[in-house]
């Protein structure tokens, strides 16, 4: 049974509004996702089978909210957005016809996402789930799976969304869609840069964000969304390291994941960074970035292995890659800052005395702002 203790007061405040009215409207999605698993949803999408320019109207009103009008796959569809408040909802309308919800319910993602609330005036309206496609079993199996097939990758945007569901609640895959989402995982080159930027940032977000970047390459994305990393498997390092440079970064990201959640160096400011989201998306990033320098400037000299400069290349290689990903100018310079850095204070701790003023306020000047960042990048590299 679902509680509306659950459901944040302004938004049940306005479920109890739209009872209250007389509009054919479903609660439908990620919410009723959410709802089922006991938590607490954050953003709310609507279905109406008619009228939706009145429902949206008086929703907008009742909230204070911008109406936006687009097209989604050819549906009329508006958002509803109050930044102030952090709210952004959307409204799709479906055909009036006798299977018009199942049909709407059939274009989304997953199973867990393909079902609906019908929006009543009887007080527990909140216990009647629709579930055409069983998704309140495949959550009870912690399954994750395509709601059909020949309709799943109209967006395909989703390829990257299995990744983020999958591992934001600890989902399996259902094998059936592993294996489509791989052989069409080449779809992805179909999607906007600025969509795809922002679920990697959702993902790099997530906790574990190492099995995120296995997934991806399970699945067939990873050298799809960061071209450049096929470069750097199967490269040799020898010396400290005891893996190739791939292996290298993705046990580094392992390692500032669990450095910054204990804050072994200090507590990092989570505020607001960029695109809304908090820092540790961006320094994740720079920590799975930061030797990507190393197969363009290998060389094998005297049985030694160097990659000179590497920090320089590899910087250079990620504001190319940040830049045409369309990152805004403050998260692309403090990605390229921690990679071009990221081996000054591990120069100045092996020096053979301690490091000089001079050298020191140099450090400040050029890294100040990112220093402590620096430090965890430093000791999980």
């Amino acid at each position: 049974k679902i509680n509306k203790s659950q459901i944040q007061e302004e938004f049940n405040n306005l479920l109890n509004y739209i009872s209250e009215k007389d509009y054919n409207a479903y609660l439908v999605g990620g919410a009723v996702r959410d709802l089922v698993l006991g938590g607490t949803p954050n953003d709310f999408d609507f279905v109406v089978d008619k009228n939706i320019d009145q429902f949206t109207q008086s929703v907008a009103k009742y909230l204070k909210c911008k109406r936006i009008k687009f097209s989604n796959h050819g549906l009329s569809t508006y958002r509803l957005v109050n930044m102030e408040k952090n709210i952004f909802i959307d409204v799709t309308e479906f055909e009036s016809q006798d299977d018009g919800l199942i049909n709407d319910l059939s274009k989304r993602d997953f199973t867990i996402n393909s079902m609906a609330i019908k929006i009543t005036k009887d007080k527990n309206f909140l216990n009647t789930i629709a579930d055409p496609f069983s998704g309140i079993s495949d959550l009870q199996n912690n399954i994750l799976r395509y709601t059909d097939r020949t309709k799943v990758l109209d967006d395909p945007l989703r390829l990257l969304r299995l990744i983020r569901l999958s591992s934001k609640l600890n989902l399996q895959i259902d094998p059936k869609t592993l294996s489509y989402f791989k052989k069409n995982a080449h779809l992805i080159n179909d999607v906007s840069k600025e969509r795809v930027r922002d679920e990697l940032i959702e993902i790099f977000t997530l906790k574990k964000t190492y099995e995120s970047v296995l997934l991806l390459k399970e699945t067939n994305l990873l050298t799809f969304v960061f071209p450049f990393i096929l470069d750097t498997f199967g490269v040799e390092q020898l010396g400290f390291h005891d893996k190739d440079v791939f292996n290298h970064q993705l046990a580094a990201l392992y390692y500032i994941e669990k450095l910054i959640d204990d804050e072994v160096f200090g507590k990092l400011n989570m505020n607001s960074y960029s695109h809304d989201k908090s820092i540790i998306p961006y320094i994740k990033l720079a920590t799975f970035f930061h030797d990507i320098g190393k197969p363009a400037t290998k060389k094998n000299t005297d049985d030694k292995i160097t990659f000179i400069s590497h920090e320089d290349v590899g910087s250079n290689i990620a504001l190319e890659y940040l830049t045409d990903m369309k990152f805004s100018l403050k998260s692309k310079n403090y990605i390229n800052n921690l990679i071009k850095n990221h081996l000054r204070l591990g120069h100045l701790i092996s020096l053979s005395t301690e490091p000089s003023d001079k050298s020191l306020r140099k450090l400040e000047r050029d890294c100040g702002e990112f220093l402590l960042e620096l430090v965890y990048l430093d000791f999980a590299d």
